[in-house]
Order: C-alpha cells, then structure tokens, then sequence
C-alpha cells in the first residue's frame, strides 16, 4: 500500500477555510494520518493510534486483514512523566486549537499531548511539534509552530514551548495574481527503523493568516528538517468592501453552493437569519445577502435558510457563523454533489472570520458596497519550497523571483477540469500535502516551481476515477519542462511505481493501470472503478482456466510451483458521458513463469502510442498521419529484445480493420472523414513474451 492509494481514496477539496495541522507517517509497513481533530482526544486520554492507520482502513474495505501487531515502545514497562507547556505569543497560556505532536524518534512512540498536558513515556528521544494559537480581537488570530527537534527523556520532564520566539514566516512572490492558495510549515522527523521520515505539516491562507516558526534555542539534531512550502494560485474567492475604510473578507463557497467565474460589484444587506420573516422586509433583488446562521444547524436546516435568500433574489448569499461543527462539511459536499439534486442554485459564501464577523455588523447597521471576483479554476500556478536540516533557520520570510525558478508547462488534454497536486522530495521523503487546485483541461499552463526533484499527480472531475500520476523529474531553474497529462491514447501502462503484475510464491498478483495516458502516466486502479466499469481479468496456465474475475483491473490467482505458460487476459469498458475515449480495452499478455521468480515483475509488454492530438484528444482528418509507438515492458522486469510489431486501424469502432505500416518506432495510417480510431496491435519480444491490445475510440478526429 503505497500513500498514492491512499490519496486516491479521500481528495480533499482544492481550498480549506480554516488553518490545521496533520501528521504524516509510516509505522510497521502502514501509512498513518492523524489530523488535528485528534488534539483533543490526546488532552482527553483517549487517542488510539490505529484508529489512523489509513493502510489498514483501506483494507478493511477491500476485505483484507490487518497484520499481527508488533510490540511498541509505548508498551514498555520504564516510564516517565513529560509535561508540556504551551505559551501563546502573549505569554499567556495557550488555548483552544493549540497543541502538541509528540514523536518518538528511537522508539516510535507518536501521540498528540493538549495544550498543557502530561503524558507518560518511555525514556527515548523525541521530537515535539506545537501548534499554539494566539487570540486578537476583531481580528484573526495568529499562528506559531515551535518545534523541538530533539528532547533527550531520561526522567521526569517538563519543557515549555513559547510562541514568542517564534520568527514570521512569509513567501512574496513577484506575480501579484497568486495571492491565495495554501501556505505551510512543515517539520520531519527521521524515526529508527523507518524508510521515510514522519512529516508534520500546518497550513495557512496566506493573506488572512499571521505565521511564526522556530525551533527551541540551542536544540539541533540530524534527524530533523523544516521547510516552508507555498502552492499559490489566484484566490478561488476575493470579497472586498468597498471606499475609504474598505477591508478583505476571509470567505470561501458554502458546502455544496455552485462556484460560478464572478466579477462583480454588489449591495450586500443583511437577511437576518434567512427566516421568511427576517427577509420580508428587505430588497434582496440582484444583492448580496448576508444571514448570520448558529452553529447547531443542521446543514439541511441551513439549506432552507438559503433557499428562502434564492426565493428573495439575491444574486449571491453569505452565511456568516460561529461554529463550523455543522456547517459547511467537506462530507456533506461530497454526498451533495453526488446526488442529482442540489439543495440550492444561488452561489452562496460561507465564514465564520473576523472579518465576515466585521462585515456581519456593518452589513445589520445597513447596506454596504463589495466587490466580489471568483476564480474556480486557476490560470496561475506556484509551487514553491524553502528548506533547511537541523533547527528551523533564523530566516523566514522568502521572497521568490519567477525568472529564478524552474517552469512547467503542464498541458492537460480533454474537458472539464483537472485537479493537480506536487510535492518535492527532501530529506528522504516528500513535501506533499492532500490539497488539491482545479485547472482548466484543454489548456496548457505556464507554472512556477521551485527548483528541485518534484513529482505530480492530477485527477479529473470524478477524482479516484481518473488519477495521474507522473514519475519524479528533476526541475532546473531558468530551464522549461514539457508535460502532458491526459494525452491520448489511454491503454495499459507497466511503468513508473509497481509492480503492477508479480509472483509472489505460488500466486500470481495483478494490480494493473489499463488506463494510462498517451505519455504514459499511470491511472491507479481504484475500488470505485465498478461504478462505470464493467469487464473481467482472466488467468490461463499451458492453455487451460486457472480462474476468472469479474474486476477487470485486479486479481490474485494461485497456481503451481513449477514453469509454465500463462495468459493473463483484462477485457474492461468503461461507459460514462465524461469519458469519450478508450471506451472498451482488451490486453492479452502471454509469458512464462514459475515459484523461482517469486518477488519479480512478471514480464509483460504493452505498445504505447502517442499521437499528435491536440488538447481536446483529436487529431486531423482526410490525411495521411504518422503515430510514435514504443513496445514497452514493465519497470523491473527482465530485459529482452522485441522482435516484432503489428498493428492495425479501424475507423467504425472495430467492426473492420485495416493493416497500418510499421516503420521503425513509427505506425502509418490514412485517416478517413470518420469520427474515431481505434488501433490493434501484437507484439513480441526474445524472452517468448507476447502482447495483444485493442483500444476501441483511441483518439478522436477533427
């Protein structure tokens, strides 16, 4: 299980009001997450450490078991009592929201400690990782994040962390169009007997939130890094008031609102509680109209407060309120937008900042002038690192020069909108965060990065679906690098992470990506895939059935110690409106295999074929046209020259097919005034390896 899965699994939504913080970790071969809701189950003694284990949930729901537990460190007998105090940067008492991540680097303990708590431990080293809030009044509350980055526990402990030493972390960037996105600080952690090390991470809006960082003075330690890590983009909402006195709005969309392209300037009034008796008196035509909502709402409830603003005319709505428990939940957007209903059509607003408070007051004293400018999707896009080992550097706040970083043009192929995350690898793991931006797809984009060795992913508009992910490249400041995402032709694709298809002992594993693209990033499998397809994965052994599944993607097959001759077979068809191309997809591999390759890439060949189609998958008709195709085998698996290559066309959805030239690493065809065309080819290798692959509706004509 690799945290690709597990991203696939749960996206999270492109922008988040609220600041947080998460850790990230492997322990005993599983991936955990804990988030900082689990702060306050650590002040309550009641944190229970597998009840993150992200690995093992995913395999609860495929039907696996969880492995035999291992003893840990926080089972041993010796144990001492470490206090740890908090101080906001008042030097009061730290207080709701703040908190400590306690993390054990030779014994793996990992625990969340409250904002002054006790916990028990055994003697070790560790480090701390604080998260501590600091009130303003009428205004947003500032944030630090004071790191230890190695206490040595060999008695009874108390150690303070103090926001007042923290330093301002900030990144300017020259291209004032990327002021929103995501801000973060993150802190990793290299534990004994680990692969990756555990990363820590908080984020920020970086225009509404006040950010400090340091380490404690004189604390230093090699398994320690820190970075600041900036994804920008233009701000998915900007809401000013407007004249002498105006102010920025911390909002976002509301739950499951529509998020139309807005630039506009309007009269906000205020509604009350979006009661009909609130609204009654009012003008509500073509305004902004705020309502103040409490938090014990439910969202249904919510709901109709805003139907009865849609009833009253209001061109946009605002809900302003004290508690988000209830409101705007990432869970009720999900399950919204996937049911064929909206529970309103008015584009609706949602905080609960100072500064939506400020607006709240003015707004009920009467109307007020805004300007509001949304951007659903991004034309501008940074992703940016600042790194440093050892202690959190004395220098935070940053200033990056586009002409001075590395740029991507990241061109994404097809409709809709494709949803893009990065991460940059350091200190032997991956600066990378679940937050995703929506891109526009049928364009090619310009984008920012920090010079570095990055790796990308992208998902479509029906995330697990259709995620993308690209192997580590190498970006060089100055220096330009070409990626396509979503680029026909889409078929099976054996690079990149895997193995894919292995023997393991007397079983043969597959977890096959049928739905690479043209470049040949890798679609994960995924356990939604039933939704909109339907096919199978067969298993042949010298000729005769081993077995056959109904999921076309994945499979485990037992078979015999000794050689013989398989063929594994996946016929899969996917129907669904948003995905026009690669509509049915058979593969036929043939290979020999036997118990001694047992942890080995089973060698399969695919034919990769990468036209030059333009960004809607099309490429022209009534012409002759020339296709690039390669014979590839899966990474890892033994080497063997390929010793042939056919392929056929077909332009009437495979009812007839035509021969098409091979001419060295080139295919010839004559494109017709046809729709579509589908391709067969076969292909062979030294090794007695074989490979048979339609793909019906390759690409499209113009």
């Amino acid at each position: 299980m690799t945290d690709g899965d597990v991203s696939m699994e749960a996206p999270e939504p492109a922008a988040r009001a609220e600041p947080f913080w998460y850790a990230k970790f492997q322990r005993n071969g599983d991936w955990y997450v804990i988030p900082d809701s689990a702060a306050r189950l650590g002040a309550a003694g009641t944190f229970d450490l597998e009840a993150f284990n992200v690995s093992g949930l995913v395999r609860r729901r495929s039907g696996g078991a969880n492995p035999l537990p291992v003893k840990n460190a926080d089972q041993e007998s010796e144990r001492y009592e470490l206090t740890v105090r908090l101080l906001d940067r008042n030097g009061a008492a730290a207080g709701e929201g703040s908190g400590t991540l306690l993390v054990g680097i030779d014994n793996q303990t990992i625990a969340p400690v409250g904002a002054e708590g006790r916990i028990s431990v055994p003697p070790g080293r560790y480090a701390l990782y604080s998260y501590i809030v600091t009130p303003r009044a009428s205004q947003e509350p500032t944030y630090a994040t004071i790191m230890h980055p190695d206490l040595r526990v060999t008695a009874d402990t108390t150690t303070t962390l103090d926001a007042r030493i923290g330093r301002r972390a900030s990144v300017t960037i020259d291209d004032p169009a990327a002021r929103g996105g995501l801000s973060l600080i993150y802190g990793l952690t290299k534990m004994d007997g680990q692969s990756e090390p555990l990363l820590w991470a908080s984020g920020f809006d970086p225009r509404f939130h006040e950010v400090y960082a340091a380490s404690v003075a004189g604390a230093t330690s090699d398994r320690f890094a820190f970075a600041q890590r900036e994804s920008r983009r233009e701000p998915e909402v900007e809401l000013f008031t407007t004249g002498a006195n105006g102010f920025e709005v911390n909002a976002t969309w509301f739950d499951t609102s529509p998020e139309p392209e807005l630039r506009t300037k309007l009269t906000a009034v205020h509604g009350g509680q979006g009661r009909p008796e609130d609204l009654a008196g009012i003008d509500a035509t073509g305004k902004l109209v705020l309502i103040e909502l409490p938090g014990t709402l439910t969202n249904e409830e919510a709901y109709e407060r805003i139907r009865n603003v849609q009833a009253a005319g209001a061109k946009v709505g605002m809900v302003v309120t004290d508690r988000p428990q209830t409101l705007s939940t990432a869970s009720s957007k999900a399950s919204s937008k996937a049911s064929s209903t909206a529970p309103f059509t008015v584009p609706t607003l949602f905080s609960r900042k100072a500064s939506a408070v400020k607006l709240a007051d003015a707004v009920r004293r009467g109307a007020v002038s805004v300007s509001l400018t949304t951007h659903p999707v991004a034309d501008h896009r940074y992703e940016l690192a600042f790194t440093a080992e050892a202690r959190v550097p004395a220098r935070l706040q940053q200033r990056a020069r586009t002409k001075e970083l590395a740029t991507v043009q990241n061109a994404y192929h097809g409709s809709g909108s494709r949803y893009v995350q990065a991460a940059l690898r350091f200190f032997g793991g991956a600066l990378d965060h679940r937050w995703t931006f929506r891109m526009r797809a049928g364009v090619s984009g310009t984008e920012h990065f920090t010079p570095g060795t990055w790796s990308q992913s992208t998902h479509g508009d029906h995330g697990a679906l259709d995620y993308l992910f690209a192997p580590d490249i190498t970006l060089r400041a100055g220096k330009t690098t070409n990626v396509s995402w979503n680029k026909a032709v889409t078929g099976p694709g054996l690079l990149g992470d895997g193995p894919w298809a292995v023997r393991d002992g007397n079983t043969i594993q597959t977890s096959l990506p049928l739905y690479a693209d043209g470049a040949g990033h890798p679609r994960w499998p995924s356990s939604r895939s039933g939704d909109v397809d339907k096919g199978s994965q067969t298993l042949y052994r010298d000729g005769q059935l081993v077995s056959s599944s109904e999921v076309a993607d994945t499979g485990t097959f037992d078979v015999p110690a000794d050689t013989a001759r398989y063929q594994l077979v996946c016929d899969i068809a996917r129907t669904a409106d948003w995905w026009p191309l690669s509509t049915k997809v058979n593969a036929a591999w043939t290979f020999r295999s036997s118990a001694a390759d047992n942890g080995k890439p089973l060698p399969l060949l695919t034919v990769r074929f990468a036209p030059d189609v333009d960004l809607n998958n099309a490429a022209p008709a009534n012409r002759a046209f020339t296709i690039p195709v390669e014979v590839e085998r899966q990474t890892g698996s033994a080497p063997a020259r390929v010793t042939s290559l056919t392929v056929e066309a077909s332009y009437d959805d495979g009812a007839t097919w035509q021969p098409a030239p091979v001419i060295g690493r080139t295919v010839r065809v004559q494109h017709p005034a046809a729709r579509y065309v589908s391709l067969r080819a076969k292909a062979a290798d030294a090794g007695d390896n074989q490979v048979e692959l339609t793909i019906i509706r390759a690409y499209q004509l113009r």
